[in-house]
């Protein structure tokens, strides 16, 4: 479907991974089991059972989707669906790339010799005078 399937399987398990550290279970005096599990489908999902307090991050194998069902103390159980999709990383925000750096010092290049061509010398360099 959306993605490689070998590249599915790791970042699914690594998105699972990070939803169950996320989730709160239903907690109710005791630590929540969790549990990470692949499925067919939506009815598949539906299906799986769960006992009080569990909850699971449910992959669809078939399709780019992930479940997390949870049960309550009581028994009641309920389903959240999400579709997945590959997006693209960007840079860390308060640092430059590569190419920005070098379009800056090229930049900066020019600058100095419009400078020197136009004095001779810098106004840094005028100022040791």
């Amino acid at each position: 479907m959306g993605l490689d399937p070998n590249l599915t399987n790791s970042l699914t398990q690594g998105l699972a991974s990070s939803l169950l550290s996320q989730l709160d279970g239903n907690k109710s005096g005791a630590a929540a089991r969790r549990q990470i599990i692949t499925v067919s489908g939506a009815d598949e999902a539906r299906a799986f059972s769960l006992e009080k307090g569990e909850s699971a991050v449910l992959v669809d194998d078939t399709d780019d989707i992930i479940y997390i069902k949870e049960c309550d103390s009581i028994g009641k159980s309920s389903i959240k669906a999400f579709r997945y999709e590959e997006i693209e990383m960007t840079e860390a925000s308060g640092g430059v790339s590569r190419k920005e750096f070098d379009a800056l010092k090229n930049d900066i290049a020019d600058i100095k010799k419009m400078m020197e061509a136009g004095s001779g010398k810098l106004n840094s360099e005028k100022s040791k005078e």
